[in-house]
This record gives C-alpha cells, sequence and structure tokens, in this order.
C-alpha cells in the first residue's frame, strides 16, 4: 500500500471515529440534569448497572463501602511479525463509598511469527486508590486516583514497553457526565520516575441501549517524552450477564503512524457486594 493511500484510510477512520463521539457528546448534552445517580445506576429499571471500567480510559467510579470487583483483561496487538499480549488481573475494593483501594498485576507474552520462542514474565504489580471528590448523583462527577507500578525484576519487562529500573508513579484525574442515554468519561493519568515520562488521556462514551448490550466509543492517546504521540481510537460493547457480571470486547484502532493498526482487548468483570 502506498504512503497516500494509508494516510487516507488512517484519516478516514480518524473522521469517522470523531464523528461517533462527537454524536455520543451531543446526546450527553441533552440528557437529564441529575446523572449517574448510585442508587439508579446499581439498581434502577432504567438505567440498569453501568459500565464502570472503559478498554483505555477510566470512569469516576468507586466502588461502594464494602464492594469488590474481580476483573480479568486480556489485550492483543501486532507489529510486522512481532505479537504482544497482556493479560491482567484487577481486584477493586470500597473502603468508603468515595474511596476505594485496588491491586492489578500484568502477565506479558510476546513473541514472533517467524518461530520465534515465545518469552513470557510477570515483571511489575501495580496497586493504588481512587478517590471521588464530587459524587456521581452530581451534574459533572469527578474523581482522582494515584497508582504505584513496582518492578519484580530489574529486567526490562518482555514487551519491552516500560523499564522496570525502579517505581513508576501515577497520578490520574477522571470527570464524568451525562446521563438516561449516555454518559462521558475524561480522564488523564502521568506516568512519572521511568526512563521517560508520558501522559495517557482519554474521552470515551457509553451509550445506554435499554437492553444487556451497551456500546461504547473511546478517543485515547499516549504521549510519551522524546517520542511522537499514539492516537487510538476504540469501539467496544459489553454484555451483562446480570447485575453483577459482564463481558466487553473492543478493538483499538490506530490514528497515526505511530501507532499500531489494532489492538483487540477483552475483559470479564464480576462484583460482590
Amino acid at each position: 500500500m502506498n504512503t497516500s493511500k494509508l494516510f487516507s484510510n488512517r484519516l478516514l477512520k480518524s473522521t469517522c471515529a470523531a464523528a461517533l463521539a462527537i454524536a455520543g457528546l451531543g446526546v450527553t448534552a441533552t440528557a437529564q440534569t441529575v446523572v449517574l445517580d448510585p442508587d439508579a445506576a446499581y439498581y434502577g429499571e432504567d438505567l440498569g448497572r453501568p459500565i464502570e471500567n472503559l478498554f483505555s480510559g477510566m470512569t469516576t467510579y468507586t466502588e461502594p463501602q464494602g464492594g469488590m470487583e474481580f476483573s480479568l483483561s486480556g489485550s492483543h496487538e501486532r507489529a510486522d511479525d512481532a505479537r504482544n499480549s497482556t493479560v491482567m488481573a484487577r481486584v477493586e475494593y470500597g473502603v468508603t463509598d468515595d474511596i476505594q483501594a485496588h491491586v492489578q498485576f500484568p502477565f506479558d507474552i510476546a513473541d514472533r511469527s517467524a518461530g520465534m520462542e515465545a518469552q513470557t514474565g510477570a515483571s511489575r504489580i501495580e496497586a493504588g486508590a481512587k478517590v471521588s471528590l464530587i459524587e456521581d448523583n452530581s451534574p459533572v462527577a469527578m474523581s482522582i486516583g494515584g497508582d504505584i507500578e513496582i518492578p519484580l525484576s530489574s529486567n526490562y519487562d518482555v514487551s519491552d514497553k516500560a523499564p522496570n529500573a525502579g517505581p513508576l508513579f501515577k497520578p490520574s484525574l477522571m470527570v464524568g457526565g451525562g446521563g438516561g442515554s449516555a454518559e462521558v468519561h475524561a480522564s488523564a493519568q502521568a506516568e512519572l520516575g521511568g526512563e521517560d515520562n508520558a501522559l495517557n488521556y482519554s474521552v470515551g462514551s457509553i451509550f445506554n441501549t435499554g437492553s444487556a448490550l451497551t456500546p461504547s466509543l473511546e478517543l485515547s492517546s499516549r504521549a510519551q517524552e522524546n517520542a511522537a504521540p499514539q492516537f487510538y481510537a476504540t469501539p467496544g460493547v459489553t454484555y451483562s450477564f446480570s447485575d453483577r457480571a459482564e463481558l466487553g470486547v473492543g478493538a483499538g484502532i490506530g490514528l497515526n503512524e505511530v501507532s499500531d493498526d489494532v489492538q483487540l482487548m477483552a475483559r470479564f468483570s464480576f462484583n460482590l457486594r
């Protein structure tokens, strides 16, 4: 494929993704004034249980006091003949209704289609907390968070995405709003203390269809020092088996030359309350 055709295809994907995101924001702007009510969100017949986690970004939701969520997610990406996969186990616990503690444990798998033996490794663990500053039943909700990623070895992780010489500190900010037919959540998270600092940010729309299927769309970016930023559009859909269990699948589509073409993602979560 020549350069001009490749650029045209990426521009078309970017334009379509932006149009869908703007449509989601427009629906949200005309939604109800009282939004994200915790009781209605979890137990109401109209809204049903909301998606608490997006595929790329973060929502403002915190687990209620005593509540616990277990999730298992995975992602897969390819660059030429290199293949990288990550499986992530995560636990969230509601210390209070406004404070959540969480821990996550990633496992990386890397290989090449040309016959390279797969490399696997659990080289890091991440723990942190999220605090709700403006509750979800306000027109605009806001949360802040802080995580620390601790290396489990002195080597690079097998995907070569992050150096493991020392801990990474990850402060974050999440803002959300909407109600009725749609919600919008925006988040930003810095990565400090590594070889190159980075900033990850995302805006995502979650659409309530009144059924067990909930579609979503995210626009996200990763900006790292001394490197061109990456941009992705991630359409996805989540199926709720009940008010406690859900399964979601998504695809992160690269929007510029330095982004991977496609990242496949899946997530299963189960709540205890």
